[in-house]
């Protein structure tokens, strides 16, 4: 809370307790406190309303604003006298649930630590085990790790006015769980259940994935200027074209400050292609401040005011303050449709694909006059379809029993069963060669895809590239058996990896773990000069394909951005 607001609070209340404003329990009218507490009339009632959600005033509507006596009974106690009605009062308990868990579910998945989701994953987990066991168990059972799922739930909102609440409205709710188990045991338990269970585990990963809406709502990432600042997890514009305007990430003035993009990343027309080192990085690509979108007129359309004097902001950039990108003028005012396009568009590929679909799109908003607006589909894939995320576990072992080591990774779980590898020999590689190396893989995948064995694709620069000199350019049919895929850099120079590309995108919609390994990192690595010693099954001029007779270790944790594959050992993992 705002220190000024806080302290305004304290000093209304200090007034209160005293009793020296107080007239019969009843606060005088606003322009009495106003001379009473020297503050503008904004500032008082933000202090009555902090009061008021605290419960020690009550507004009450044409008579005025009362101090709520101690021996009154407050909203909790008021709940818990429902108890002994609770049989007839199921619909209204769940839709009060709904009303106030649903929110507070999507305010957690855009709060919540590391240590929430341990506690929420737990939860749900302990709840998993006992729905799903053929043992009976008592109701009261289930409801009490039901209860605990969702106070770790909202715990992970970090709102102690919401987790105050929640704390005694916990006997209520876990009661009402009894009550709904017992009346549903004569409608197919098993099927209710799980259609219960189902549901927690939708919350409980969407607070994993820190995804506030509803997968069938959609959600979109918007940015002003290149879409790297979508792709490498930048501070974006959240929302679901449904809901255009509710925007969680801007929940406060703080926070959408905070939240809101403050860069963007445009092409410098005015350089050259290539530098002269022996990196080739995308350096046409530069980041630029928010003052030249406002410049060039761009940020007219996107973009919002902060002002700290006033601690408000305010739409539109007309007026002096700190600019932030929010796209108020298309979400609140519609000066572009795109919420309605978007949710057409994904309507049309849930129809066409059959499932969820991802959607790269670009807005070319500054037309000249007289001419329409652009909305261009760069690309629509199906939903990249994540497992089911759990803990995984890393064993603590030397790097001389580790094949391969990165901190950028994509995917989770565990790969057990590859015993085949296909890698490109880092020291024999030639980048004018790729193209028939390209072909080596292709002869190599299509021999064993034919022995139906999946197998760790192992090769230098960008897999997929359509520059030849970038890396092994690759179709998806010449790959199409490998279950992980790790791409490490040149020996001479550094390659942009290949995450955000549209080739890279369609392998990682078949659920294909993905590895990249930075040059000059030794805490992460591809073990070549291992790989070089081991009996090939085949081999060309630059592709080997070698098997074990035990399979590799492959742990994969996207939520830690960790992935380890281990050298076959004679003992158990």
């Amino acid at each position: 809370m705002n220190p000024q607001k806080k302290a305004l609070a304290k000093k209304l209340l200090q007034h209160i307790r005293n009793g020296s404003i107080l007239e019969q329990g009843k606060l005088p009218p606003e322009r009495t406190l106003v001379k009473i507490l020297q503050e503008k009339r904004p500032r008082i009632r933000e202090a009555i309303l902090i009061l008021e959600t605290l419960g020690i005033l009550e507004v009450r509507e044409r008579q005025g604003i009362f101090v709520i006596p101690p021996e009154n009974p407050d909203f909790l106690s008021g709940l818990e006298q429902m108890l002994p009605r609770m049989d007839s009062m199921l619909s209204e308990i769940m839709e009060m649930r709904t009303i106030v868990e649903v929110p507070a579910a999507r305010l957690g998945a855009l709060r919540r630590t590391e240590e929430d989701l341990r506690n929420i994953q737990e939860c749900f987990h302990a709840l998993q085990e006992l729905t799903l066991s053929p043992q009976p168990h008592d109701p009261s059972t289930g409801a009490h790790w039901n209860s605990l799922l969702h106070d770790a739930i909202m715990r992970a909102t970090h709102n102690r006015i919401l987790i105050r609440s929640h704390e005694g409205l916990a006997s209520i709710m876990e009661r009402s769980i009894v009550l709904l188990r017992e009346t549903r045991k004569t409608q197919k338990p098993h099927i209710w259940s799980e259609y219960i269970l189902k549901q927690h585990r939708n919350i409980v990963q969407a607070i994993e994935e820190q995804n506030p809406q509803k997968a069938e709502d959609g959600i979109v990432s918007v940015a002003l200027g290149l879409g790297k600042s979508v792709v490498e997890g930048n501070n974006t514009v959240r929302f679901s074209p449904k809901f255009p305007k509710h925007l969680m990430q801007f929940f406060s003035n703080s926070e959408s400050v905070k939240n809101a993009q403050q860069y963007f990343y445009s092409l410098d027309l005015n350089d050259k292609l290539y530098d002269d080192n022996n990196e080739i990085p995308n350096n046409l690509v530069k980041k630029y401040d928010l003052s030249f979108a406002e410049k060039d007129q761009t940020l007219t359309y996107l973009g919002s005011t902060y002002s700290a004097e006033n601690e408000a902001i305010y739409d539109g950039i007309s007026r002096p303050g700190q600019r932030v990108v929010t796209f108020a003028p298309i979400l609140k005012y519609k000066v572009f449709p795109i919420p309605e396009i978007l949710d057409l568009i994904i309507h049309f590929g849930l129809w066409g694909m059959g499932t969820q679909v991802e959607i790269e799109f670009a807005v070319n908003l500054t037309r000249p006059e007289g001419e329409l607006k652009e909305f261009a589909i760069l690309q629509m894939r199906p939903m990249v379809l994540s497992r089911e995320s759990s803990q995984i576990d890393f064993d603590d072992r030397p790097a001389e029993d580790l094949l391969c080591q990165s901190r950028q990774v994509l995917g989770n779980g565990i790969h057990d069963k590859i015993t085949d590898v296909i890698f490109v020999d880092k020291n024999k590689y030639d980048r004018s060669k790729s193209k028939e190396i390209a072909l080596e893989v292709s002869k190599l995948n299509e021999k064993l895809n034919g022995e139906n064995r999946s197998y760790l694709l192992i090769g230098v620069g960008r897999w997929g590239t359509l520059d030849h000199w970038l890396g092994i350019p690759v179709t998806w049919e010449q790959i199409s058996g490998a279950s992980v895929i790790v791409e490490s850099d040149f020996k001479d120079f550094n390659v942009t990896p290949s995450q955000g590309s549209h080739f890279f995108h369609n392998i990682t919609s078949f659920g294909i773990g993905y590895f990249t390994i930075p040059a000059n990192n030794k805490d992460e690595f591809v073990d070549w000069e291992w790989l070089a010693k081991q009996k090939a099954v085949e081999e060309f001029e630059f592709t080997k394909h070698i098997r074990f007779d035990k399979p590799l270790m492959i742990k994969i944790s996207g939520s830690e951005n960790r992935g380890v594959i281990y050298k076959p050992k004679d003992k158990d993992y």
